[in-house]
């Protein structure tokens, strides 16, 4: 028993002891943003509020050219058609990137970011949206390392809306996912028409110039119903906690306000590990090297016509408008 305890003394002086002091932000430390542009929402009770987009139509986004890495060339989707059997990559952008209907706030420029906290709630649902394929309403607080969301690594948590009928809507209702990526908005490869032969080959939103293509990575927990999914109470304020605490780990909770339990339906806190491809970034905030931002979201996804014009349609009710609501907000440097 003496020479177990005595190891398992030596071996914890091996461990490095991470900080757990946290930073809070303000108001002040984050910027509102709209698309198409507008105005921020009356705070009220909450100090970060963002409430459902009614508009259809999103924007370009001015500080943000798909140009800003000269060394990366980006893809956007081409034009849905309802009997299209697969979406494939448009041209390259070569202007500034298209946003969905959105508003958010993002912070101010911090040097190494490894955790976010806050008290808040992910509130409201959908009643109507034309597509249940294509649309989808996201609310999300996460880390980025690149301002335009180009790109970079991100980790965060996200609720998910698509479905208006039972079982799915009551199931994304209360589904929380928790989700950590490198080459962010890089997504899947999927077709690309090739000239000139017009053949579909599969190919990435995203390449270097020199031709070689580039995948996101995604770890994501899973959705209800599966046992391993993340359960929340719909509209209820929790505090959520993400922090990477050592090089294979990142922790998460989600408390009810004011408790210390994790009480609530399920899996609202643990451990989850970091894969081989999220390594390095994992290593560089442990080495306070890591910089980014932090941004609060409300994203609304919907379908895009050949014009390139939003023509799908997604509607919130207002007896329970979709909402993110934000008491306080912290990091982890």
């Amino acid at each position: 028993m003496k020479a177990t305890t005595l190891f398992l003394s030596i071996c914890s002086l091996l461990v490095p002891a991470y900080s757990q002091s946290w930073t809070s932000l303000t108001l002040a430390d984050t910027n509102y943003r709209q698309f198409p542009s507008g105005s921020a929402p009356a705070p009220g009770m909450w100090t970060w509020y963002l409430e459902f987009p009614s508009g259809n139509t999103g924007a370009t986004d001015s500080p943000c050219p798909a140009t800003n890495n000269p060394d990366v060339q980006y893809r956007s989707l081409s034009p849905y058609m309802p009997n299209q059997e697969e979406l494939v990559w448009g041209p390259v952008i070569t202007g500034n990137f298209l946003r969905n209907p959105a508003s958010l706030y993002v912070s101010n420029y911090r040097p190494n970011i490894r955790g976010l906290r806050f008290e808040g709630a992910f509130g409201g649902r959908i009643d109507s949206t034309s597509d249940t394929n294509l649309n989808n309403l996201t609310q999300a607080v996460f880390f980025h390392q690149n301002y335009c969301y180009d790109g970079g690594p991100e980790f965060g948590f996200a609720r998910i809306l698509k479905h208006v009928t039972e079982p799915e809507m009551s199931e994304e209702l209360t589904t929380l996912f928790f989700y950590y990526s490198i080459h962010t908005n890089c997504d899947g490869t999927r077709l690309l028409w090739t000239l000139p032969s017009l053949a579909l080959e599969a190919h990435a939103a995203c390449n270097w110039t020199n031709g070689g293509q580039i995948e996101q990575q995604t770890y994501v927990t899973p959705p209800a119903p599966s046992p391993d999914a993340i359960r929340i109470w719909h509209d209820t304020v929790y505090v959520y906690t993400a922090s990477l605490v050592d090089a294979s780990t990142f922790h998460i909770e989600v408390k009810r306000q004011g408790t210390t339990e994790c009480s609530d339906p399920g899996n609202t806190c643990r451990d989850y590990p970091v894969e081989p491809w999220f390594s390095y970034d994992a290593r560089q905030m442990l080495a306070n090297a890591e910089p980014g931002f932090i941004t609060v979201a409300l994203n609304k996804a919907v379908a895009v016509d050949a014009q390139g014009n939003f023509y799908g349609t997604m509607t919130s009710p207002s007896w329970d408008l979709a909402a993110v609501g934000i008491n306080w907000l912290q990091y982890l440097p």
